[in-house]
């Protein structure tokens, strides 16, 4: 396990999830102008998402991190459990990002526990 890397990705995934936060709420901001209301209800399939280019960075920043650490793959592939609800657009943004800060902090955990 090269720990130097983990944590450089680590830091990296926390930085993307930030940038992706903020814009996500960006352009859920103008959506809320034109329609207040706006809810999101999700069955299966992929999340909703608003910044795709944050996104990709993340599944790219998952991939490498279960290359290095592969017997933690169910905790950094893991998904927030968002679906069978209508979430406000707001609340499932902060839900969505939230979720993976949470991963973020367990794995950073983690690997302390490990090399520390």
């Amino acid at each position: 396990m090269n720990k130097r890397e983990i944590q450089q990705l680590l830091s990296l995934w926390k930085s993307t999830l930030r940038l992706g936060f903020n814009n996500s709420n960006d352009i859920v901001d103008e959506i809320r102008k034109r329609d207040p209301q706006k809810k999101i209800h999700r069955t299966t399939g992929p999340p909703v998402i608003y910044d795709r280019l944050t996104f990709h960075s993340q599944i790219g920043l998952q991939a490498q991190l279960c290359k290095l650490m592969p017997e933690h793959i169910e905790i950094i592939n893991s998904e927030p459990a968002l679906t069978g609800h209508d979430w406000p657009i707001k609340d499932y943004v902060e839900l969505y990002y939230n979720h993976y800060n949470l991963v973020v902090t367990k794995l950073k955990e983690i690997l302390c526990n490990v090399a520390c």
